[in-house]
């Protein structure tokens, strides 16, 4: 009896010790994904380097990887591509898993794939990346447009809030390769092009507010799908006339009940939230509307009430 109990407070000083070290991890990776663009580039390689070897000695110390080992190929884990049917060595998974954690995803929820033999956010992970940087962002795609026969873009309007309470935009042309069947039909749909098109302009909002690039690509169907090496054009919103044309604008009503609700704010916080009220609604961007007396609040109100 004795014996199993000294074995038992073993067990259980060994899992306290795991759950200490987790959560010194995630201290630490919090840490780095809040403060990483305000460090140094020396200073941020440290601090990063402190974090991997934490993580890759506490993995080894828990003997935890067998179960990593289980997730891949899973939906509910981590997809990898069809260069590796059999799924990757321990080793590479073992690095993936670390940078993984390092950019604020986890093992689950597909939040990142192993392509090649290395690690690539996914569309889940940048948005739990986002989420837990505690920054609200809204998406609003529009129809593809072709480049070539290989090559289209995705037009989207991008809006986002930082913790300074202030509301940012920028204007996003994502390019995508479009995959083909072997007959050279395209096979990616729209919806899949909005899809990669997405989590691309998560991924440029993340190194925007982080100053971390992000590896691009797309896993559909087991198939690696890269896109193409081509920065993403960006410009403020109502800075080009010929991409203010294709955003749709409110009609005279619309905007009439639009100043009326926004003209009650007593405060830049409750101007917000009524001007969110409102494209919310109708499920459209801010740009919808005009927003020249929107832009008078915001200058001349108080930030509360």
């Amino acid at each position: 009896m004795q014996t199993t109990t000294i074995m038992q407070n073993q067990g259980l000083q060994t899992k306290d010790n795991d759950i200490s070290t987790a959560k010194q991890i995630d201290k630490a990776v919090n840490e780095l994904l809040e403060k990483s663009k305000e460090l140094g580039a020396f200073e941020r390689a440290l601090q990063k380097a402190e974090i991997i070897s934490l993580i890759s000695d506490a993995l080894d110390k828990s003997d935890k990887m067998g179960h990593i080992m289980k997730m891949q190929g899973k939906q509910f884990g981590f997809k990898t591509d069809s260069r590796s049917p059999e799924g990757y060595s321990l080793e590479i998974v073992k690095n993936c898993l670390i940078e993984a954690t390092i950019r604020g995803v986890e093992p689950t929820g597909n939040m990142f794939n192993i392509l090649g033999g290395n690690c690539y956010i996914t569309k889940e992970g940048c948005k739990h990346i986002l989420n837990r940087m505690g920054i609200p962002f809204r998406i609003q795609p529009s129809l593809s447009k072709m480049i070539d026969g290989n090559v289209c873009v995705v037009p989207m309007n991008m809006i986002w809030v930082t913790k300074d309470n202030k509301e940012h935009k920028k204007y996003l042309e994502v390019p995508v390769t479009l995959h083909k069947n072997k007959e050279g039909g395209i096979i990616t749909n729209e919806a899949a092009r909005k899809g990669m098109a997405e989590r691309d302009a998560m991924a440029y909002l993340i190194e925007e507010l982080t100053g971390t690039p992000m590896p691009i690509g797309e896993v559909e169907q087991n198939t690696t799908i890269d896109t193409v090496a081509t920065e993403i054009k960006s410009e403020s919103l109502g800075q080009k006339q010929e991409q203010q044309k294709e955003i749709a604008t409110a009609n005279q009503k619309e905007q009439e009940l639009f100043d009326k609700h926004i003209g009650k704010s007593v405060s830049k916080e409750s101007l917000r939230k009524r001007a969110e009220q409102c494209y919310k609604q109708l499920n459209k961007s801010l740009e919808f509307y005009n927003l020249d007396l929107y832009n008078k609040l915001l200058e001349t109100l108080p930030e509360t009430a």
